[in-house]
């Protein structure tokens, strides 16, 4: 989400996505807190760091990428968000970190094929 959600923003599009993302960090932040101390509050630094960077790139790069390509992303970003809700529910064990590459692999094919 962080990913899909910082190249929409930056690119011009709603931050829904990320709106959504950050929602949901705040509620978890507020029970990690309660069980791991106030500390948690520092993991908001490479958090911006991050998803900061990553708005900022897209807001310089938008006007190069071409539109499918953000189509594509935006695709593979959503199969990736339902494949760590099937993976959060416990239904299968899915492990989305090892299918990230696939963002970079389509931007890469888009360039070969388009």
């Amino acid at each position: 989400m962080t990913i899909v959600g910082s190249l929409e923003e930056g690119m011009g599009k709603e931050p829904t996505l990320l709106l959504t993302k950050s929602l949901m960090d705040g509620i978890s932040s507020v029970a990690l807190a309660a069980v791991m101390g106030i500390g948690v509050i520092f993991s908001v630094i490479p958090l911006l760091l991050y998803q900061g960077g990553l708005t900022l790139l897209a807001a310089l790069f938008g006007d190069i990428i071409p539109e499918i390509i953000i189509n594509e992303i935006t695709g593979i970003g959503g199969v990736l968000i339902i494949a760590l809700g099937i993976s959060i529910l416990e239904i299968k064990k899915i492990k989305v970190l090892n299918m990230l590459p696939a963002i970079l692999i389509e931007i890469l094919l888009c360039y070969i094929f388009l």
